[in-house]
């Protein structure tokens, strides 16, 4: 794993924009292992949904397609902790983990993140090999959670300016 530059954390941070952190988030993950991600962020009213993943699935997911979406934000609805894709993850409907396996975006894990105001995100960070293994997502996870917590406490000021969000749903 490589390590994460001052420049790079700073450049995430320090940005209020979304997509420019999202563009950052590539290279962090780059230097955790990862090949691509997906980001959601949910309010009653709102949400935001981003991936880089491969097409087709990447724009299934973009697309809120409930066969690709529904069981990691089901997940991410209800809890905090992180959800490691396994075959048993996606059971419903089971031809979505096969959809996952053909496009390569089969491996990695789901980040949950809630805050007071009862919104919610996710960040799923996935690769095409070799599998996340328990002990890698102890390693990485609170890096992720880090990453996750930054992208919602963005997307939540868009949602809270006066003039809308201006991120692409």
């Amino acid at each position: 794993m490589d390590h994460w530059t001052t420049e790079q954390l700073r450049q995430l941070v320090c940005s209020k924009d979304l997509d420019s952190q999202l563009a950052q988030l590539e290279k962090l993950l780059r230097c955790l292992g990862f090949d691509c991600y997906a980001f959601s962020f949910t309010t009653p009213t709102f949400s935001i949904t981003q991936s880089n993943c491969p097409n087709p699935w990447g724009e299934r997911y973009r697309r809120h397609e409930p066969a690709v979406v529904e069981p990691l934000l089901a997940h991410s609805r209800h809890s905090s902790f992180p959800l490691l894709w396994t075959p048993e993850a996606f059971t419903s409907p089971p031809e979505l983990w096969a959809g996952a396996q053909d496009h390569g975006v089969c491996l990695g894990w789901t980040q949950p993140f809630h805050d007071e105001h009862g919104r919610f995100s996710s960040l799923s960070v996935v690769r095409q090999h070799p599998p996340v293994t328990v002990n890698e997502l102890y390693s990485k996870g609170a890096a992720v959670l880090w990453l996750v917590q930054v992208l919602h406490a963005t997307a939540a000021a868009l949602v809270n300016d006066p003039q809308g969000p201006s991120s692409s749903e």
